[in-house]
C-alpha cells in the first residue's frame, strides 16, 4: 500500500469515528459498504475487520475512540519489533503472501517444528525457501545459535543461509510471533526422489554422490559444527545437482577455546541416529559419520542396513554390534551385492563403537573411497536417462487408457499456478492440452483407487482445507482458489509364508503446475502443458517410493518426454558399476 492510499482510506476512517457515538459496529458497516460493496452483509463486514486490524492494530476500541493516529502510535507501542506476513491483493501464480522484500508460495515441506515454503526476492527475482517456524515449538536460544551457525557457513555443498526475521506476526495478527529462516533453494528436490526410478546407485554414481556429501559434512566438522541429524530428508539436489546438505536445526557447536566437547542431548531420527545417541549416552562429531553409513547403505543397497541402531531389538545391528559381519551382510546379500571394499567401508562407518567408527580422513584413505567415480556431467546424464528410461518403458507403456468421461467432466477454466525453478526429479511433464482439472481429477480417482488414499484439499494461501478468504475485486460466488491433492495411504507387503504382512502408513501431496517455459505450436492451439510431482510428508523414503510407483504408472498416459532428456544408450546398469 503507498502513502496516497494510505491517507484516502485514514480520511474515511477519521471522518467515520467523528460521529457521535460511534461504536466498532458501526465502524465496520461503513467501512464494509463503502470498500466491500459487491460482498455479502457477512463476508462484507469480515473482510473489513481484517483489513483494519492489520493496518490500524488488533485493538479497534483505540481506533474508534481516538482516531487513526493514536490507533497506530498504540500498535507500534505494543509491538515494536514486529514484521507482518500480509496478503496480496493479486496472487502472482503461486505466491499469495510477503514478508518485506519475500513474497511466500507454496509448501515445500512439514516438520514437527516448522514449515518450508517457496519464495522469491521481489528485488532480484531469484527463489528461496523460507522456514517458518512453527510457533511454541522452539527455544529462542537454540533457534539464535542455529541461525549463528548457518550464517558463518559457506561451502557449494551446504545450503546457505541469506536472510532471518525475528517477531514475524501473519496477516491479521499480532498476538502470536515467529521466525522466519530465509534459505538458499534446492530447486532439484531431494536426491532419493530418484529412488523411483533407480532403487539403487551403481558404485560410480554412489561415489558421485557420496564425495559430495562427505564433502559438505568434513567442511562443517572443521568449523566446529556436528549437524546430529543426517538422513535422506536432508540431502538435497540444488542448481546443477549439486547436493546440498540442509536442515540445521539440531546442529551445534563442538568446539571451544579449550578445545572439541563432548554432547549430551539426545536427537536425531531412529533409524539414523547412532547407537551412543539412542542410549543416551555423552558423544562426539562421529555421530554425523555413522548416519552418513546409513545412508551410504541405502544408497548402495535400496533399503536401510537395520531398523534401529539397538543391538538389544534389532537383530541386524546386534550383528554389526557384536562384529558377526558374515551373518550381517550373508542376510543383505539376499537381495543385493556388495564389494569387498564397499563393505569394508560400511562396517568402518557403522562401527557400534565409536572408538571403532572411521574417521573422515580414513574415509578418504580407503579403497571403496578411491574408486571409479561420475563426474557432475555424466551423473546428471546417467540420472536423467533412468528416469526417462522408466517412464518410457515401465509407467507409459503399461498405463490405462484416458477416461474420456472424465475429460468431458472437468472443468477447463480451471487454471494451477505456473511453477517457478522448483522441479524435483520425480516431477513429469504431461501431454500438452490437457487441463489442470482433468490431470486433477484423474490423480485424485488414482489415489483413491490404487493406495486406498484418504484424499484432502490443501489451499496454496492456508496450507489446509480452509479455503482462503477472494481478493478485493472477486466476489465470494466467483472466488476458486486452487487447491492441491494431500492424501494418506498405507502399503502392505508380504514378509514371508509364515509372517504377518508389514503396513507402512504414508502422507503425501500432488503438486500440478502449468508450465509457463512450453511454447505451443500454431496447429496446437495455445494449448499448455502441465507439470506434475508429488512429495513425501511422512513415512519410510525406501517404501514411499513404490506407493509412488504404483500411483505414477497408472496415469502414465499423462507422461511426455521434453527434448532436454538425454537419449537412453546401450549401457547396462547393475550393482557392480557401469558394463557395456
Amino acid at each position: 500500500m503507498n502513502v496516497k492510499k494510505y491517507l484516502k482510506i485514514a480520511n474515511f476512517v477519521d471522518q467515520i469515528v467523528r460521529g457521535e457515538n460511534v461504536d466498532e459496529k458501526e465502524l465496520l458497516e461503513k467501512f464494509a459498504k463503502k470498500c466491500y460493496a459487491s460482498f455479502s452483509d457477512k463476508d462484507g463486514l469480515r473482510q473489513a475487520k481484517k483489513f483494519l486490524k492489520v493496518l490500524f492494530g488488533d485493538d479497534l476500541t483505540v481506533l474508534v475512540n481516538k482516531g487513526c493516529n493514536e490507533a497506530l502510535k498504540s500498535a507500534a507501542g505494543k509491538a515494536p519489533d514486529v514484521m507482518r506476513i500480509v496478503r496480496l491483493n493479486r496472487p502472482n501464480g503461486s505466491f499469495t503472501k510477503k514478508l518485506d522484500k519475500y513474497q511466500i508460495g507454496e509448501t515445500l515441506g512439514k516438520g514437527a517444528t516448522s514449515k518450508v515454503k517457496l519464495g522469491r526476492n521481489e528485488e532480484t527475482g531469484q527463489e528461496v525457501a523460507l522456514k517458518i517456524l512453527t510457533d511454541g515449538s522452539f527455544n529462542k536460544e537454540d533457534l539464535r545459535k542455529e541461525i549463528a551457525i548457518l550464517k558463518d557457513l559457506d561451502h557449494p555443498n551446504v545450503i546457505r543461509l541469506y536472510d532471518s526475521y525475528d517477531n514475524v506476526a501473519d496477516a491479521g495478527s499480532t498476538s502470536k510471533t515467529t521466525t522466519v529462516i530465509v534459505l538458499e533453494l534446492a530447486t532439484k528436490g531431494e536426491l532419493f526422489d530418484f529412488f523411483m526410478y533407480t532403487g539403487f546407485f551403481q558404485p560410480p554414481l554412489a561415489r558421485w554422490f557420496f564425495k559430495q556429501m562427505l564433502a559438505g559434512l568434513e567442511y562443517c566438522h572443521n568449523k566446529g559444527v556436528a549437524h546430529r541429524d543426517l538422513k535422506p530428508e536432508n540431502c538435497l539436489l540444488g542448481d546443477g545437482f549439486l547436493i546440498k546438505l540442509v536442515d540445521f536445526g539440531f546442529a551445534t557447536m563442538f568446539k571451544s577455546e579449550t578445545g572439541e566437547q563432548k554432547m549430551l542431548t539426545a536427537l536425531g531420527t531412529p533409524g539414523y541416529a547412532a547407537p551412543e545417541i539412542l542410549k543416551r549416552k555423552k558423544y562426539t562429531k562421529n555421530v554425523d559419520i555413522f548416519s552418513l553409513g546409513v545412508i551410504l547403505f541405502i544408497t548402495i543397497a535400496g533399503f536401510p542396513p537395520f531398523q534401529e541402531a539397538k543391538p538389544e531389538n534389532d537383530w541386524w545391528f546386534h550383528k554389526l554390534a557384536k562384529k558377526k559381519f558374515s551373518l550381517f551382510w550373508k542376510a543383505h546379500e539376499r537381495t543385493a551385492k556388495f564389494s569387498p571394499e564397499a563393505k569394508e567401508l560400511l562396517v568402518g562407518m557403522l562401527a557400534a563403537s565409536p572408538d571403532d567408527r572411521w574417521t573422515i580422513d580414513k574415509i578418504k584413505s580407503c579403497d571403496w573411497y578411491k574408486g571409479k567415480t561420475m563426474s557432475q556431467e555424466e551423473a546428471v546424464k546417467e540420472l536423467l536417462m533412468r528416469k526417462a528410461k522408466v517412464e518410457t518403458e515401465k509407467i507409459q507403456e503399461n498405463a490405462p487408457a484416458m477416461d474420456k468421461e472424465t475429460m468431458r467432466s472437468a472443468d477447463s477454466g480451471v487454471r494451477a499456478p505456473a511453477i517457478g525453478t522448483y522441479k524435483p526429479p520425480n516431477a513429469f511433464y504431461c501431454q500438452p492440452g490437457l487441463t489442470a482439472d482433468v490431470i486433477r481429477q484423474v490423480i485424485t480417482d488414482c489415489v483413491t483407487a490404487n493406495v486406498m488414499g484418504i484424499i484432502s484439499k490443501e489451499y496454496i494461501e492456508t496450507g489446509d482445507e480452509t479455503v482462503p478468504e477472494p481478493p478485493e475485486d472477486v466476489q465470494a460466488e466467483d472466488w476458486n482458489p486452487w487447491w492441491d491433492v494431500a492424501f494418506k495411504c498405507s502399503l502392505e507387503e508380504n514378509t514371508g509364508p509364515d509372517t504377518p504382512p508389514m503396513k507402512y502408513e504414508f502422507e503425501g501431496i500432488v503438486y500440478i503446475r502449468e508450465d509457463p517455459s512450453y511454447t505451443a505450436s500454431p496447429e496446437e492451439g495455445g494449448k499448455v502443458r502441465h507439470i506434475v510431482y508429488f512429495k513425501r510428508r511422512k513415512g519410510l523414503v525406501h517404501k514411499w517410493i513404490k506407493a509412488m510407483f504404483k500411483i505414477q504408472s497408472r496415469v502414465g498416459f499423462f507422461h511426455v518426454q521434453p527434448e532436454s532428456v538425454p537419449k537412453a544408450s546401450p549401457v547396462v546398469v547393475g550393482r557392480e558399476g557401469i558394463a557395456a
